[in-house]
């Protein structure tokens, strides 16, 4: 009877032991992937902010470099076509100033003509309208007839082969939260600025030059 009850006693001591060692493990992995997931957050967290630091500061450069004066002659111009990518429409300008994106291969409405100001600032001058392609302080697109500030655009070269056009008012003046890019919708109706983010459809433009396929004359 002695011998029954040391053996039930060690056969408790053994699983309390057991027990003990398996909630020690599972907390020792709890531990563990709980130290895991918050260094990984940690890291994502620090990678987001050095992101933002990092694109404040290129903003600050930007802005402090990106002051083209209204009388500074564009150090070059090319002749394209600007195709959206959501609609496949060519950027243009009616007579009248409204912008449109047009689904016609001659369309002389959306000849355009880009005047190069330095490495990536430019104007967009619509030549059957002779307008320039801008945007006022709601986020509407416009076209004026004066190369004021309302028209300069910030044109970055994309890693897909299409091009961006920030409008350089804002950008400048940080009126409104937001990028504010030059975009045409599938319709091929003109988005409002306040809409648009980087790496939309709408927002990105096959740039076609002209002048490199001969086609440097308007009729």
């Amino acid at each position: 009877m002695v011998l029954f009850y040391k053996i039930s006693f060690i056969q408790i001591a053994l699983l309390c032991v057991s027990f003990i060692l398996v909630s020690s493990i599972s907390l020792v992995q709890e531990k563990r992937i709980f130290l895991q997931n918050y260094k990984i957050k940690k890291d994502i967290r620090y990678g987001l902010l050095s992101k933002i630091l990092t694109n404040n500061a290129i903003l600050k450069r930007a802005r402090r470099s990106h002051k083209v004066s209204n009388a500074v002659t564009p150090s070059n111009s090319r002749l394209v076509r600007l195709q959206s990518k959501a609609s496949l429409s060519s950027l243009g300008v009616f007579k009248n100033g409204s912008v449109y994106g047009g689904f016609s291969i001659n369309d002389k409405h959306a000849l355009l003509k880009l005047e190069v100001y330095g490495t990536s600032i430019v104007r967009i001058l619509a030549l059957k309208a002779k307008k320039y392609i801008g945007m006022n302080k709601r986020g509407r697109l416009c076209a004026t007839l004066k190369n004021d500030t309302r028209n300069l655009w910030r044109e970055v070269h994309e890693q897909n082969d299409f091009f961006t056009y920030q409008s350089l008012y804002h950008f400048t003046n940080n009126t409104h939260r937001g990028h504010f890019f030059l975009a045409i919708s599938r319709s091929g109706s003109p988005r409002n600025g306040n809409s648009t983010k980087p790496g939309m459809n709408s927002a990105q433009f096959l740039r076609i030059d002209l002048d490199s396929l001969g086609q440097n004359k308007t009729k």
